[in-house]
């Protein structure tokens, strides 16, 4: 028998039942959970129609790699059929666009629908919920990159290592002999 691959973000398997009010099976998943969150995200299963939590995952772990535990519990449970939508934060799912991809291909393919509790317009299930955590997840990698440079700045400068673009250190001074910072670009 031949199937042809799922088409990436094609939920229509699991669409259908996510608005009914058949029983529709969730798995949580968060990283870095806060006792709030949690609570707010029960309250919006128990607010859905027929939605029930059949499973909850957590990391304590970055969103820049996919090696977490509870990330892997709910993809296993997706594949293994037990799931019907994944709820969580397009932040806490990944912090790389490719790595975000990946995995609303691999949920797609097991027919389960991707929504966040906290923004509810989030939903696989639609194109505009498709596009959307999209965007979202370009932002996120933005957001991570740009923490990342902050650091390295900051590590550089607390250790000597700057390149000459912080005026309140390297203003006139001098590194193996070359003159750097504002005075440098004064004499040129």
């Amino acid at each position: 028998m031949s199937h042809a691959p799922p088409q990436l973000h094609d939920l229509s398997r699991g669409t259908a039942s996510l608005n009914s009010p058949e029983s529709v099976r969730v798995g949580i998943y968060t990283r870095w959970p806060s006792a709030g969150e949690d609570d707010f995200i029960q309250s919006y299963v128990e607010s859905r129609p027929g939605w029930h939590t059949v499973m909850r995952c957590s990391d304590h772990a970055s969103g820049r790699t996919l090696n977490r535990p509870g990330l892997q519990r709910a993809l296993n449970a997706a594949r293994a059929g037990l799931l019907d939508v994944l709820l969580d934060h397009v932040h806490s799912l990944s912090r790389r666009v490719r790595h975000l991809h990946f995995l609303l291909g691999k949920l797609d393919a097991y027919g389960v629908a991707f929504r966040s509790a906290i923004d509810q317009s989030l939903d696989t299930s639609t194109p505009e919920g498709r596009f959307q955590v999209q965007m979202l997840g370009s932002f996120a990698q933005f957001e991570e990159e740009g923490v990342l440079e902050d650091r390295r700045a900051a590590r550089a400068s607390s250790t000597g290592l700057s390149d000459g673009c912080s005026p309140s250190h390297d203003l006139g001074r001098e590194v193996n002999g070359r003159q750097v910072g504002h005075s440098a670009a004064v004499d040129q």
